[in-house]
């Protein structure tokens, strides 16, 4: 196990070499592009290029935040964190009702995961995840090239991530209460001294993998809005979820979720990165929309009358 993670290491740290190049190239062209107007501003005037600055600085930065949008998303991420992280693993099962479970009754794809227990695997995961988690934070001050205006607006948009996932996760997790691949392991009641945690039902969804790959959306996809032209983008893309899939693996290979936790909890993760940043855009960055056409017909027929509709989206 050690000289995989040795490899895939070696090979992700060679990507960033590669992009270091092209991510200063992006930052330098944003700060020579913040230069050139206050050069203008200082040449035609204060007025009309206050004006053509402001047009400017609405076109280069995707996002804008809305005090009511915003209210709306909060409160819900809030609700979504708090309420089942309080009431906890529902379905939370007895010693006589644990010695009971057999892996038989685990279907065959997850079945592999119970007799996993590697406890490098399982502290490797949780540096990976405090590593994205800081990326993240760290993200939204780089990105906007630490603008207040654009590092607050960025900041508010990962912490309502950073919320919905939460409660996302310990919905499914206190909801579903499905037990860890180690509980139905025949040692485990023998281990614990014949008692049971909160954390031993909490197998679906895994956190790890829904922050992990919630982390990775919202840095590849604000970095590829603010910087749409970048040739760098294929590695921010390709490192972030290379991590997050040896985020998922690894909590596979130590025991503490079964490969449907991951691979929903993979999901949901790039559900809320992504959605929560596209909730953000402005009208301008969404592309042009369709207009909806809808024609009514009569029709009859016999002893039936009425209208036939066609819409056209």
């Amino acid at each position: 196990m050690k000289n995989i993670l040795l490899i895939f290491w070696l090979k992700v740290l060679l990507i960033p070499a590669l992009f270091s190049q092209d991510f200063y190239a992006d930052i330098q062209h944003k700060k020579a592009w913040n230069n050139q107007k206050h050069e203008n501003k200082y040449l035609f005037g204060s007025f009309f290029t206050s004006k053509y600055n402001r047009v400017e600085e609405e076109w280069h930065f995707p996002y804008k935040l809305n005090w009511k949008k915003e209210l709306g998303i909060g409160l819900g991420g809030i609700t979504m964190a708090v309420v089942p992280y309080v009431l906890g693993p529902i379905n939370k099962l007895s010693p006589s009702e644990i010695a009971m479970l057999s892996p038989q009754n685990v279907n065959p794809f997850d079945r592999f995961a119970i007799f996993q227990r590697d406890e490098t695997s399982d502290h490797a995961s949780d540096v990976i995840q405090t590593a994205f988690v800081a990326s993240s934070v760290i993200s939204t001050g780089v990105f906007s090239n630490f603008k207040w205006k654009e590092w607050g607006t960025l900041a508010a948009m990962y912490a309502e991530t950073f919320l919905w996932n939460l409660g996302i996760t310990y919905s499914f997790k206190n909801y579903i209460s499905r037990p860890r691949p180690y509980v139905y392991r025949s040692d485990f009641l023998t281990n614990n001294g014949g008692n049971s945690g909160t954390s031993d039902f909490q197998s679906h969804i895994s956190g790890h993998t829904s922050t992990a790959f919630m982390c990775a959306m919202f840095i590849s996809k604000t970095y590829s809005d603010i910087f749409p032209k970048s040739k760098g983008k294929w590695a921010v893309w390709t490192v972030s979820f290379s991590l997050a899939t040896l985020t998922g693996v690894l909590r596979i290979t130590s025991g503490s979720h079964f490969p449907t936790d991951v691979i929903h909890g993979a999901f949901w993760g790039s559900i809320v990165g992504y959605f929560i940043p596209v909730l953000h855009k402005k009208p301008m960055f969404l592309g042009k929309k369709k207009k909806a056409q809808l024609k009514l017909s009569p029709i009859g027929m016999n002893d039936y009358y009425g209208f036939s509709a066609n819409i056209k989206l």
